[in-house]
This record gives C-alpha cells, sequence and structure tokens, in this order.
C-alpha cells in the first residue's frame, strides 16, 4: 500500500489515524511513478482548521512536536518512535518554502489523485510545480526522479502557467529551465 511510493510500511500508522478521525491530506511530494525513499513523510492540509486538528490528534498519540513554524513558517514537524523505527511528519499547512508561499493548498488537495485508502497525490502538474520549488527553493539541484517528473509530456501547461503567474514564477519556465539543464547529473543550477 506505502511501499510502492517508496514510504516504510510503518507510516501507515500516523496515516490510519487522520483518516479516522476524518481529517483529509495529500503526500504532497509523493508521485505516481518517480519517488524516492523518504527521511520524512509529507502531508498536505486543505485548510489550517484540519491542520490544527490533524496536530491535535496526532500530539493526542503521542506524537511529539521536533521542530515548529518558528523554524520554518507553516510547517510542522512531529516525531514518534514506533516498533524500533523513528516516524518523521512534515505537517503543512500551506505549499511553502522559507515562508515563501508557493502554491494554492485547497487547490492542490481538490486536484488531487487518491491512489488507495491512505495515499493521495498531487495531480501530475502540482507535482511539476511542487517538484520545481522544492528544486528552486530548497535543494537548488536537479535529482534524476525529478528530471523524470519533470519530464512528463501529458500535462496541462496553461494550468501551470496560470500557477507561475499567480505565484510571481512566470519569469521562470520550470519545464523549459529543466529541458534546457537535461545534463546537470544533480550539479547546482543556476535560478537566474
Amino acid at each position: 500500500m506505502l511501499k510502492e511510493y517508496k514510504i516504510p510500511e510503518v507510516y501507515k500508522i500516523p496515516l490510519k489515524i487522520l483518516k479516522k478521525s476524518k481529517i483529509d491530506y495529500v503526500l504532497f511530494k509523493q508521485t505516481e511513478k518517480y519517488n524516492t525513499p523518504i527521511g520524512g513523510l509529507d502531508i498536505l492540509f486543505r485548510s489550517n482548521k484540519d491542520y490544527k486538528r490533524a496536530m491535535k490528534v496526532l500530539q493526542k498519540n503521542k506524537y511529539q512536536s521536533y521542530l515548529t513554524e518558528k523554524n520554518e513558517p507553516f510547517k510542522t514537524m512531529l516525531i514518534k518512535y514506533e516498533k524500533q523505527f523513528m516516524l518523521i511528519l512534515h505537517l503543512h499547512r500551506r505549499i511553502a518554502w522559507l515562508g515563501i508561499k508557493t502554491l494554492n493548498q485547497k487547490k492542490v488537495t481538490e486536484r488531487s489523485k487518491k491512489m488507495n485508502s491512505l495515499v493521495s497525490i498531487p495531480s501530475k502538474e502540482d507535482q511539476v510545480l511542487i517538484h520545481a520549488a522544492h528544486i528552486l527553493f530548497e535543494n537548488r539541484k536537479i535529482t534524476q526522479t525529478e528530471k523524470k517528473i519533470l519530464k512528463n509530456k501529458n500535462l496541462d501547461d496553461d494550468y501551470i502557467n496560470s500557477q507561475l503567474e499567480k505565484y510571481k514564477w512566470k519569469i521562470f519556465n520550470a519545464r523549459q529551465h529543466i529541458n534546457e539543464s537535461k545534463n546537470t547529473n544533480g550539479k547546482q543550477i543556476s535560478t537566474n
């Protein structure tokens, strides 16, 4: 159920807690085909209310705050040892890096695709935008997995461009940049 997304099966435990509490979420860095082993599970919530409910129910189940929004706006990190494994949950109430909002979480959750009872992932267009933001604002390099995600040819470019424009990314055409940077092989990229 989670293995195909390269998520350890022990993560079923917190996801089942959220489902039982009727809290909708999207595993916002996962994709249908191209995933890498996770260091922590990134979970996006549709609203602040859902985010707060998730925090409350997980903390009630002994998940501890490790990093708060003081460390990174719009994101809280919870941890818990379960079956001799440290679960790391990154709870997001916005899609943002360094406090910069990059996409609308409500739109991303509405457009998400339910893969099974515990896994919903962003649409292919939102996957491209999320991973482009991850490259620009956090990693500053393109991984082989991200190259595969960004090369998807069956995308709604009008939607992608509307989001780029809405969030002031219009100066950066992510897909064009990826195509021009094919041979970086994980090296640092320029975002100019």
